[in-house]
């Protein structure tokens, strides 16, 4: 139950979404070190 209300409220609150950009964008920075100029992600939903 606690568990549930976990996930509610971090998406309730935007925290998800806001956690999958900042991952992204951290991937995005990642891969441009390795000397990629072009990164694209995709998000996939299970």
């Amino acid at each position: 139950m606690a568990k549930a209300d976990l996930e509610k409220n971090a998406i309730d609150y935007g925290i998800l979404q806001k956690a999958e950009e900042s991952g992204l964008k951290r991937l995005e920075m990642l891969f441009k070190t390795f000397g990629f100029n072009t990164v694209l992600l995709t998000v996939r939903e299970e």
